[in-house]
């Protein structure tokens, strides 16, 4: 399973979600950054209960349109970093991974599963084959 990040943008007085750099769909175009994403009435509160700045994570980032506008659908979001973090988007991957798993450790989440949302989207294959299985069970061992 893949996931996509996004974040919390304030347009005029909108709070609006638009996926974070350097993420690419299934077939490997890039995501574009500057586009809105539409999610869930019930998802529209949580990202609005959050400052802006704040990054979510979903397993889904489909392009769509509505009268020639092009933007994303994404499935449920969860919060994985707050907007007054301080943190900085430019530092490397690997390190904006780490905060968000730990901040998923925060909010309740197991150390395991915070781990694979976080890092797992990152390596091809499943849990059982490929990449993704190798890096699965370092998991599994600490």
């Amino acid at each position: 399973m893949r996931y996509y990040f996004f974040k919390t943008v304030r347009d005029g007085s909108r709070n609006r979600l638009n996926p974070l750099p350097f993420q690419t769909a299934p077939d490997g175009t890039a995501i574009i950054q500057k586009l809105n994403t539409q999610v869930a009435a019930g998802d529209m509160r949580l990202r609005e209960a959050y400052p802006i700045g704040t990054v979510f994570c979903s397993s889904m980032c489909e392009l769509s349109a509505r009268a020639g506008t092009p933007f994303y659908c994404a499935g449920d979001i969860y919060p994985i970093l707050e907007g007054n973090s301080g943190y900085d988007f430019n530092l490397p991957t690997p390190t904006r991974e780490t905060l968000g798993a730990g901040r998923m450790v925060a909010d309740g989440w197991s150390v395991l599963e915070a781990m694979e949302r976080c890092y797992l989207p990152f390596y091809e294959g499943t849990k059982t084959e490929g990449e993704r299985i190798v890096v699965y069970k370092t998991f599994l061992r600490h």
